[in-house]
């Protein structure tokens, strides 16, 4: 997990920048238990996290864990001529 503060102009100052777990270590609570520590570490305060539009599997798995999807901060990003659409979670 990658975290810090918010790079956009919300009124939420967290942001988790990148959460990965190896797929050979999927479904074994590790996600889970990183969000907690994050949550821990952040005294609960709100924070956000992109991910890519079409992984149904990240957004199963940040439902799960309390996200919910914020339609109003998706975004589309540019990546060597290659147009990317991310949607965004917020954790309250």
């Amino acid at each position: 997990l990658w975290a810090g503060p918010a790079r956009d102009a919300y009124q939420i100052k967290n942001e988790i920048y990148a959460l990965y777990v190896q797929p050979n270590n999927q479904k074994k609570g590790i996600g889970s238990m990183l969000l907690e520590k994050y949550k821990q570490q952040i005294k609960g305060e709100d924070f956000y996290l992109y991910a890519l539009k079409n992984n149904a599997k990240a957004s199963s798995f940040y439902t799960k864990n309390g996200g919910t999807l914020w339609p109003e901060a998706a975004r589309k990003i540019e990546d060597k001529n290659t147009q990317i659409e991310e949607i965004c979670y917020i954790f309250k």
